[in-house]
């Protein structure tokens, strides 16, 4: 794998060298800094759908990234028992 490195990626042997090796250490891949407005454009259907089901329960609907959160207040938290279904419906959908 390393070996078919783009050749474009260096100029000289040692240049590729270079790019070899650091490609051979292991790697965190970052994000690119549209990722999280894409994700948003992206989810806009689903937020808008979950904030009205959780609307209609008294809860609320909040997401960061790829992470969603249905906060309850205590008359509400009888019924969270059973929202996971629709909230789970909505997003398969």
């Amino acid at each position: 794998m390393l070996k078919a490195a783009p050749a474009e990626m260096a100029r000289t042997s040692e240049e590729r060298w270079r790019v070899l090796k650091r490609l051979a250490a292991p790697q965190l891949p970052q994000g690119a800094p549209t990722s999280p407005a894409l994700a948003n454009l992206a989810a806009h259907g689903v937020d808008v759908r979950l904030a009205a089901a959780a609307a209609s329960i008294d809860a609320v609907y909040t997401r960061y990234a790829g992470d969603v959160a249905f906060s309850f207040d205590a008359r509400g938290a009888r019924r969270a028992s059973r929202f996971h279904i629709l909230a789970a419906g909505v997003a398969l959908d």
